[in-house]
């Protein structure tokens, strides 16, 4: 009663802790998707505001927290702390190899590359992106797009720093990369992340001036744009434009090689497309054009650069006046028109100052609140260990306790042994002055009762890599087999035994073999030791003519190495694609003897590996005409019932149904025992 109620409440926590992670679980989902929609709608300034109540509230793991905090602030052009929140993210995540952790880890270390390698730090974006590619590559969690960027990034930077054939490698990988995608979804997004990776290439390539490689990825950019023309339901706007784009690097690449005549036709096929019409278009069309030194037709496209800041929240940053309004000064002074250089030149003094100004404040305010986030990350660093160290104790009192528990149930527990065996002992005294046959059946059964309730066990024990099962059919009379099996310390101990001698004989031995093999395995787990043991204990009972045949195993759960020492028992067998005896090597071919020396020996398991323990009187078992099952018959009919279900008990029904259909009506003369005992490790 006692053990139920401790299994009660063991069942009632596993639950409530189940329901508490399922629900946390389902709230984290919610908050995501709810930053998801803020993300979408590009309200940048809601989703900082979201990021900080949802981590509060702990809806949102830090990680992500951290990391839709950069993100919002890099597209407010809030550099500085958007690269100190990517930092922390990749940080905080790398703690965890879960799979919503990896994915924020890696999606950080792809923004935070390109922050980096944007603003021309080469160096600080290999040593972000080199590490967190390798460890998502241990993970297995390299077939995102996240972690192709980051192979992108990589090599881009090794064009820059280190020699090409370094970047042509992490180019060739990222395009594999995306190929695998592709051919694995097929779908529009896999075709756009393929885009955008070989365009980047395509960027730096042309940027570095390794211009026959550009030209190389650009003919692999438009073999896959001709692939995603034909397929249902694409826009033919986005396909126009990366038309436009192919177009445009080509002839940039073509340019930078002084091959002029081809780059003017390729650029008069980019003139060709819709997107060259547009303020983007027009603007990206001067990359060549300035490359080509056609200035008026430069100045001219710059012409929409107006509406094209327009579209900006904040048009006149630093960066826009140098990337753009300079170029635009530069190709209209060029092309001889002063008088729009001198307006461009007068648009870029107005706006410069106020420019600066804002980039002051910006920077002084992320000062600031860098400095106010370190310290408040190293409070909580500091608040969160101090919580761990306090759970590191209470968790080392609870491995006390359980212990001192463990000492007292197994002191408990081999005295209950002594005594019962000491009650056998006087049982078996008294039996032997009986003087009528009537008595001493009487005693006989009485004591066979109370052995079979002792020796054999009422449970078989549970575990996640262990399934089994056991059946136990006695003969008329006495039983004469044993078998047991406990679980200790990740390791599953098992025997199985059949005694010989008259039926006093077989009791007392059968009650020593549990007793001493309970005993010797708490303080035990070699295999030798504990036959040893067994055989010791059982020294007068041999004396008086008695022999126990005994087969012992120990099977490591966490490695399925198993180790084993048979002394005349019958080979148990080994059930997986084949049927084969477990190799034993018998010390003894008539069973225990005193003197003799046991040795073990060792298998490793494979998972889902049966292995069937069985008594004697299996296969002696013999029909009507006097034929007996045998170990090849066994066999047989245990290969047809794995294969019908290699489950333990539907295979032990199997086993004893082709029995039964065997014997017949014959009778049985001796006890049948059989343990089935499969690994999943």
């Amino acid at each position: 009663m006692k053990q139920q109620r401790i299994w009660m409440f063991v069942v009632v926590m596993t639950a409530l802790l189940v329901m508490a992670c399922g629900g946390k679980r389902q709230s984290s989902e919610r908050a995501s998707r709810i930053m998801e929609v803020a993300y979408k709608s590009k309200d940048y300034g809601r989703v900082l505001q979201l990021a900080d109540s949802l981590y509060a509230s702990g809806d949102l793991a830090s990680a992500e927290a951290y990391y839709w905090r950069g993100y919002a602030c890099d597209r407010m052009k809030k550099k500085r702390m958007a690269e100190f929140y990517f930092k922390t993210a990749i940080e905080t995540a790398s703690e965890s190899s879960d799979k919503a952790s990896v994915d924020v880890y890696a999606k950080a270390a792809s923004r935070l590359a390109s922050l980096l390698s944007v603003r021309g730090d080469y160096e600080g974006t290999l040593k972000t992106a080199e590490p967190v590619a390798q460890r998502l590559e241990e993970l297995k969690a390299d077939t995102t797009s996240d972690y192709v960027n980051l192979l992108i990034y990589i090599g881009c930077c090794q064009s820059a720093t280190k020699d090409k054939k370094d970047a042509t490698d992490g180019f060739n990988r990222a395009y594999q990369k995306h190929l695998d995608n592709i051919g694995k979804k097929h779908n529009d997004a896999a075709y756009k992340d393929a885009f955008a990776g070989l365009l980047n290439i395509v960027y730096y390539c042309n940027y570095v001036k390794n211009y026959e490689a550009s030209i190389s990825w650009i003919d692999r950019f438009g073999e896959l744009l001709g692939q995603y023309e034909h397929m249902p339901g694409t826009n033919p706007d986005y396909v126009d434009k990366q038309l436009g784009r192919f177009d445009i690097y080509r002839a940039i690449a073509l340019e930078g090689m002084n091959k002029k005549e081809e780059a003017a036709k390729v650029f008069e096929a980019f003139r060709k497309t819709h997107f060259s019409t547009t303020p983007e278009g027009r603007i990206m069309a001067n990359d060549y054009l300035i490359a080509a030194k056609r200035w008026d037709e430069a100045a001219d496209n710059y012409s929409s650069l107006d509406a094209l800041l327009a579209e900006q929240q904040d048009p006149y940053t630093i960066d826009n006046i140098r990337d753009l309004l300079l170029k635009k000064y530069q190709a209209n002074q060029l092309a001889g028109r002063r008088d729009t250089a001198v307006a461009v030149s007068l648009q870029i003094c107005n706006s410069l100052e106020d420019a600066f100004e804002k980039d002051r404040i910006i920077d002084a305010e992320e000062q600031t609140t860098v400095v106010e986030k370190v310290e408040q990350l190293n409070e909580a660093k500091a608040a969160d260990n101090h919580r761990r160290q306090l759970g590191l104790m209470g968790l080392l009192a609870l491995v006390f306790l359980a212990f001192i528990v463990f000492t007292i149930y197994r002191r408990i527990a081999v005295s209950r042994q002594a005594k019962a065996f000491k009650r056998l002992k006087k049982d078996f005294a008294q039996l032997k002055e009986d003087t009528t046959r009537r008595v001493s059946e009487e005693s006989t059964h009485r004591i066979a009762d109370e052995v079979q309730q002792l020796v054999m066990p009422t449970q078989l024990p549970q575990h996640a890599k262990l399934s089994m099962r056991s059946a136990l059919i006695p003969a008329k009379g006495i039983g004469t087999t044993i078998y047991d099996c406990v679980i200790r310390d990740g390791r599953l101990f098992m025997m199985m035994g059949d005694a010989a001698g008259s039926e006093v004989q077989a009791l007392a031995m059968l009650a020593s073999v549990k007793a001493q093999f309970r005993t010797a395995m708490a303080l035990e787990t070699s295999v030798e030791r504990i036959v040893s043991a067994v055989d010791l204990a059982l020294s007068d009972g041999r004396q008086s003519g008695g022999s126990m045949a005994l087969f012992v195993g120990v099977l490591d759960l966490s490695t399925g190495q198993f180790d084993y020492c048979n002394a005349g028992h019958q080979a148990p067998l080994l059930v997986g694609e084949t049927i084969t005896p477990l190799p034993v090597e018998q010390q003894s071919p008539v069973g225990l003897q005193s003197g003799a020396t046991y040795e073990a020996q060792t298998v490793d398991l494979p998972s889902g590996t049966l292995l069937l323990l069985y008594s004697a009187g299996l296969i002696e078992s013999v029909n009507a005409e006097q034929q007996v099952f045998g170990e090849k018959r066994l066999m047989g009919d245990a290969l047809q019932a794995s294969k019908l279900n290699p489950a333990p008990k539907p295979f032990v029904e199997s086993i004893l149904q082709s029995l039964s259909r065997f014997t017949g009506d014959a009778g049985q003369q001796k006890d049948i025992t059989m343990l089935a005992v499969r690994y999943s490790g």
